[in-house]
């Protein structure tokens, strides 16, 4: 059966490729939201294309809302979910490439979603239409959900179950293998307050509160500064165009789940500014309490500090600053433990800051989310992987838990699995190995067909 299903799968390679380069071609960052398109035109035409080639495949499809899109193996209710998504986050760095225009080099496709989550989309049809076009029949019925909303807040799949029976068993390829069983509470917010400070006339960088930046820019007003004091910047860019002064930090960027604060340029980018002594005044407190929180990934500044046994340490990134009308803003993107509530952490964040100058504006809270690593399908899919796993040069995985969130901490049973297939996944040069993918089908297909011997 292995040797049957992987034959296939290397047979059809060409086929998703072309597949996951129709896909990534399209620009589905989150837009303006109509009554139509509730996450912006783009990200529905990637769903709906998403359904064009799974329709194409010989799938049932459907979309919901101009949001979520579900291709069915069979009619009737679902029971096992693969849930992706095809929305993706802006773009972001320097790219080799332009980004929606897909490249394959080095058994490598590169373009803004290939891996998250453009790839694993594709992947998980080629999975089933496999099972399919082998005559390997389940018992049960399963569907590749694919949403719109995943990046920016999962709106979509919150509207999808509040009017939809969830599948019994779900699976979600956003992550690695063996299994992801519990995953961080997620909480975003804006810290805001009015600036005063004389020869600044912008400072900023951030497109998205999931997204570390890759780079922060002060424009400055040279007539209004210290002058002599651009001789002691150290560790930035600096352009002088008449009264006009450019200043850049560059940091690491990444998901801001991982991203490190050593690496955040808003502080490097303040620290280097103050440090000189740029304004005649000095650094205005806002700016430094700034760099300070954003110096800090602990969360230990604004009194949040924790840990639990389960999902680790508490994880901070101030990811979007901006400066409108003298008003200063820093976004906020925290990934907590399950022994604090998003509202237990608002709350201390008020505090501090307001103690600071800073007033708090919410924008989401998820709940961490913990399913039972026992639970037999879950044992089951964590069992395929780590058989297949020495035959085909992977190692073999202890099941574990996310600091970044996916579809599956909206289920009963949701986990995350798989698929590790790419690299620079919300930065600059993403991309994604299609014989990782191949492999990633070839585990989705027989974890499928064990799934359908666990549960009766």
């Amino acid at each position: 059966m292995k040797g049957k299903i992987y034959s296939w799968l290397l047979s059809h390679h060409d086929e998703m490729i072309e597949d996951i380069c129709a896909l990534v071609r399209i620009p589905s960052i989150q837009g303006e939201a109509t009554a139509e398109y509730p996450f912006g035109e783009d990200c529905f035409i990637a769903v709906e294309k998403s359904m064009e080639i799974a329709d194409r495949l010989g799938f049932g499809t459907s979309i919901f809302g101009n949001m979520v899109g579900q291709a069915s193996m069979k009619p009737g209710k679902v029971d096992f979910g693969i849930w992706t998504h095809s929305d993706v986050v802006p773009v972001g760095g320097q790219w080799t490439d332009p980004p929606f225009e897909p490249l394959l080099r080095d058994g490598k496709i590169y373009g803004r979603g290939t891996t998250d989550n453009k790839g694993q989309l594709v992947m998980a049809l080629y999975a089933l239409r496999c099972l399919k076009e082998l005559g390997i029949e389940l018992k049960h019925n399963v569907a590749v959900f694919a949403g719109s909303n995943e990046e920016t807040g999962m709106a979509d799949i919150k509207a999808w179950l509040a009017e939809n029976e969830e599948p019994f068993f779900n699976l979600a390829p956003d992550a690695d293998f063996a299994v992801g069983y519990a995953e961080k509470g997620v909480l975003r917010f804006f810290m805001e307050a009015p600036l005063s400070q004389k020869g600044l006339m912008s400072i900023g960088g951030g497109s998205a509160l999931n997204l570390f930046p890759t780079e922060a820019k002060a424009v400055l007003r040279f007539s209004q500064l210290n002058g002599d004091a651009l001789k002691k910047l150290e560790d930035v860019d600096i352009d002088l165009d008449g009264d006009v002064v450019t200043v850049t930090a560059r940091g690491k960027g990444g998901h801001s789940a991982r991203a490190l604060g050593a690496d955040n340029p808003y502080a490097k980018l303040i620290d280097a500014l103050d440090n000189a002594g740029i304004f005649k005044d000095g650094a205005a407190p806002q700016l430094r309490f700034i760099a300070d929180v954003c110096r800090d990934d602990t969360g230990e500044i604004l009194g949040i500090k924790c840990c639990d046994d389960v999902v680790g340490n508490l994880h901070f990134a101030g990811t979007v600053l901006n400066l409108d009308k003298c008003v200063i803003s820093l976004g906020c993107d925290i990934r907590h433990p399950m022994s604090e509530t998003g509202e237990e952490l608002l709350a201390k964040i008020k505090k501090t800051c307001g103690n600071a100058g800073l007033d708090i504006r919410p924008d989401e809270i998820n709940p961490s989310k913990y399913s039972d690593p026992n639970e037999p399908g879950a044992a089951a899919c964590a069992a395929v992987y780590n058989s297949l796993a020495p035959e085909f040069g992977r190692e073999k995985k202890q099941n574990f838990t996310l600091s970044g969130g996916t579809y599956a901490r909206h289920f009963t049973r949701g986990y995350a699995f798989g698929l590790s297939a790419g690299g620079n996944a919300h930065n600059a040069d993403e991309f994604v190995h299609v014989d990782r993918l191949i492999f990633g089908a070839l585990v989705y297909a027989l974890s499928l067909i064990e799934l359908d011997k666990v549960y009766e």
